[in-house]
C-alpha cells in the first residue's frame, strides 16, 4: 500500500479509499482549505503544510466542486486560483479517472523524490 494519507478535495466518501484518508463535507473545513486562508497566495507553504500532516496524496472531485459551485456550496478558498497554483506545484497527475473527473495527484517529497 502507498504511505502517506490521501486527502479528498471536493469528495466526502472515504469508504472509496483504503487506509488514512482525510476529508470535510460541504459544512467543514479541510485541511487543504485551513492552509489556504492561513497562507494565502503561498502554495509551496500549503505543501509543507500537507506534508507536515502526513498528507502524500490528493483526488481532486472536478465534477462535484463544479456542482458545489454551481450551486453556492462550495467554499470559497477553492477557488480555481487556489487550485491551479496547487496543481502547479504538485506537477502531472498520476492518474485520471472517472470520467476525466477525478484526478490523483502526489504530493511530492521535500528534496522532490518520489
Amino acid at each position: 500500500a502507498p504511505r502517506g494519507a490521501v486527502l479528498l478535495v471536493g469528495s466526502a466518501t472515504p469508504l472509496y479509499v483504503m487506509g488514512d484518508v482525510r476529508y470535510a463535507t460541504t459544512y467543514d473545513r479541510n485541511l487543504l482549505t485551513k492552509l489556504i486562508l492561513e497562507l494565502p497566495d503561498e502554495p509551496t507553504a500549503w505543501l509543507d503544510g500537507l506534508r507536515d500532516a502526513g498528507v502524500r496524496w490528493i483526488v481532486v472531485d472536478q465534477g462535484e466542486l463544479t456542482r458545489l459551485g454551481n450551486s453556492g456550496w462550495l467554499d470559497p478558498a477553492l477557488s480555481r486560483d487556489a487550485l491551479a497554483a496547487l496543481a502547479e506545484q504538485l506537477g502531472q497527475p498520476v492518474a485520471i479517472y472517472g470520467n476525466g473527473r477525478k484526478i490523483l495527484l502526489r504530493v511530492p517529497d521535500v528534496d522532490g523524490d518520489e
